[in-house]
């Protein structure tokens, strides 16, 4: 969750967000992305798990924003992970 959080929050979000001027357009562009990176992910083609991915993109990106700190969008990152490979993986 660290290295997909750094690029995807600190450097894409930011980036999409300053060149559009919308903090929406930052979270939602960057979430989009971070869903098709999780595309191949478990076999190909992944469609579940891809906008599954998305979604909670969208979470990390708010836990971004709001906090105004990565640490936030890592925590959120982790706490999802531990609760998928807990309760929902085979």
């Amino acid at each position: 969750g660290l290295c997909d959080e750094l690029l995807c929050r600190v450097v894409s979000q930011q980036s999409v967000a300053v060149r559009f001027n919308r903090t929406l357009a930052g979270v939602l562009g960057v979430s989009v992305i971070f869903g098709f990176a999780h595309f191949q992910c478990r076999g190909f083609p992944n469609w579940k798990l891809s906008v599954m991915a998305a979604l909670v993109g969208m979470f990390y990106g708010w836990a971004f924003v709001s906090a105004g700190s990565v640490r936030a969008a890592m925590v959120t990152h982790a706490c999802v992970a531990t609760t998928w490979k807990l309760f929902f993986a085979p």
